[in-house]
């Protein structure tokens, strides 16, 4: 059912060279899914409103621009680690510090958070993972789920564990 799945899907990217392939990618599968599947509204809404791009110096098109305005709505955010993991902590860099609060809880609520390419990351993974963690420990007062996917051909699983986050089980 659609209720047992993150209603915003987040994608955090090391580089803005990756944020801007990803985006070519996900806006050609919506459009190529929205053709086909003419009429399941919730595909048109993404198709128009997605995906949202938040990186230095990127001027959002108008549709995208106001994705934090219908919470209630799915939404595909890509950006750079920067933008969103300090938007997360609530100290959203290169925006306006009154909106923080907005896109503090709509990232750490109902959201599906993946980390791709994580060997390029350095401190973001443990930031990452540690956010994980306070969402854990704060499950009672999280809406919908908000898990964190960690991808890399790489990946250093001990880099996950943190004071509140335990290193993932290898099995």
């Amino acid at each position: 059912p659609r209720h047992a799945w993150p209603r915003r899907l987040v994608y955090c990217l090391p580089l803005r060279t990756l944020v801007e392939q990803t985006q070519a990618n996900v806006a050609a599968w919506l459009a190529r899914i929205a053709d086909e599947c003419p009429g399941k509204a919730e595909l048109n809404w993404l198709r128009e409103r997605s995906p949202v791009i938040l990186m230095g110096g990127e001027e959002l098109e108008p549709a995208q621009r106001d994705w934090d305005l219908y919470p209630e709505r799915p939404c595909i955010i890509i950006g750079t680690q920067d933008m969103l993991l300090s938007r997360a902590l609530n100290r959203g860099y290169g925006m306006n510090r009154y909106r923080w609060p907005m896109h503090f809880g709509l990232l750490n609520n109902d959201a599906l958070w993946v980390m791709d390419e994580t060997q390029l990351m350095g401190v973001g993974v443990e930031t990452s993972a540690q956010l994980d963690g306070f969402r854990h420990k704060a499950s009672d007062s999280v809406v919908g789920s908000c898990p964190t996917w960690w991808m890399s051909a790489t990946l250093e699983a001990e880099r996950l564990a943190t004071i509140d986050h335990p290193r993932p089980d290898p099995d």
